[in-house]
């Protein structure tokens, strides 16, 4: 069960897919309690299924970002699906920002999230660095967008 919650940070495509494994791991095998897990798939478990994974956890208390972000209707979700007609309409809106970008705990730290040398149970690599649209289009194989991305920035 611990392995699929570490995986979310790096593969949160499939997020809702891990968290119904897990979901069916924790039932089968009556866990009681998963400690040195991401905070993200901790946090996400709880709000999915009401069950804490570590009892110290206070989510009530701290309210943590929105991490809906992946959400039917954003542009978020459009490059996870390489929605390319959706893409483009969203970028094709008034007040569109080219440059946006997201910082969210669903992602790993950009800088040093492939550092071999981390402790096992150190989540600091979770996303301390925003993501831009193109580095987003490129961690999820959108290469339908990537394209696009890369040839408007080319463009200007």
């Amino acid at each position: 069960m611990k392995d699929i919650l570490d995986i979310i940070p790096y593969n949160n495509r499939y997020l809702k897919s891990y968290l119904t494994l897990a979901k069916f791991i924790f039932d089968d095998y009556n866990v009681k309690e998963v400690k040195y897990i991401p905070l993200v798939s901790k946090y996400m478990f709880y709000k999915q299924y009401g069950i804490k994974l570590d009892t110290s956890d206070d989510f009530e208390k701290n309210k943590s970002e929105n991490l809906d972000i992946h959400s039917e209707n954003t542009i978020y979700r459009a490059i996870i699906n390489n929605d390319l007609e959706t893409f483009i309409a969203f970028t094709e809106r008034d007040g569109f920002d080219e440059s946006q970008k997201l910082l969210s705990n669903l992602y790993p730290d950009s800088k040093d999230g492939n550092d071999k040398n981390q402790r096992v149970h150190d989540y600091s690599h979770l996303s301390q660095t925003p993501y831009s649209l193109l580095e987003l289009c490129c961690y999820h194989g959108a290469r339908d967008a990537t394209v696009l991305r890369h040839d408007r920035l080319k463009i200007e």
